[in-house]
């Protein structure tokens, strides 16, 4: 695997420790799930834009479809559990 270094605010850095604490998971783990999840949904939106221009430039009617969320299993299994200690 390639490791990528890059700069991030302390705001995103906080909200990434909280998360992770949460979770259970390594923040270096919730930021590749996140930047993979938003790789992937770029490349949806870029193909039905083209899909869209390609109707379009056809002179077919079309209609904008809503997206829809992400059908792909994420890398990373995202509990459904908050891991607080309750007091």
């Amino acid at each position: 695997m390639t490791q990528v270094n890059t700069t991030i605010s302390d705001k995103l850095n906080e909200l990434l420790e909280r998360l992770s604490e949460l979770t259970g998971i390594s923040k270096s783990s919730l930021i590749a799930e996140y930047v993979r999840r938003g790789i992937y949904e770029d490349i949806r939106n870029e193909a039905r834009l083209a899909e869209f221009n390609t109707a379009i430039s056809q002179g077919i009617p079309t209609t904008i479809a809503p997206a829809t969320p992400a059908t792909d299993t994420p890398a990373v299994k995202m509990p459904t559990t908050d891991k607080r200690k309750v007091r």
